[in-house]
């Protein structure tokens, strides 16, 4: 098991090193990039003012500094359905062991199934979709973003 937080400890360290590669757009891959049992996720806590990895449950301390200094406190996140739309997601508890917990503000994640958190998030003054590990498509603004699926759920239903 070390041999393989050694192994994803190295391969975040190299992206940390790359600004651009630390980046939302990039955020799905990078989590996929890891070797994970389970899951890979990014979780962040004192309204956002730090952040986590967590690779299959457990908390990999030699990232905090660099997701840390990612986010901040405007990201926001948001679930889409065809009848209500965007979805503000609030804050809620994340226990970090069996003993202690923190307010969560932000969390996304990528199983090893190929899953992903169906998620909307607004950061930088644009909207991310990111329903894709491999394509996170890119808003102007959260208008855009619902007519962009509002399009696609025309597509389907016909």
């Amino acid at each position: 098991m070390g041999v393989v937080y050694t192994l994803a400890i190295t391969n975040f360290q190299a992206a940390a090193e790359q600004k651009e590669s630390l980046s939302i757009k990039r955020l799905p891959a990078l989590l996929a990039s890891f070797d994970f049992e389970r899951e890979a996720k990014i979780v962040c806590f004192n309204g956002c003012k730090s952040c986590a990895l967590y690779l299959d449950g457990e908390h990999i301390t030699e990232y905090d500094d660099a997701l840390s200094r990612f986010f901040d406190d405007s990201i926001k996140s948001y679930r889409y359905s065809m009848r209500q739309g965007f979805t503000p997601i609030k804050e809620r508890i994340f226990f970090t062991d069996e003993h202690s917990y923190e307010m969560l503000c932000f969390e996304y994640g990528v199983t090893n199934g190929g899953y992903n958190e169906a998620l909307f998030i607004e950061f930088g003054g644009k909207v991310y979709d990111l329903h894709s590990r491999f394509e996170v498509k890119e808003y102007a603004s959260l208008e855009q973003a619902r007519e962009a699926m509002q399009r696609l759920e025309n597509e389907v239903l016909r």
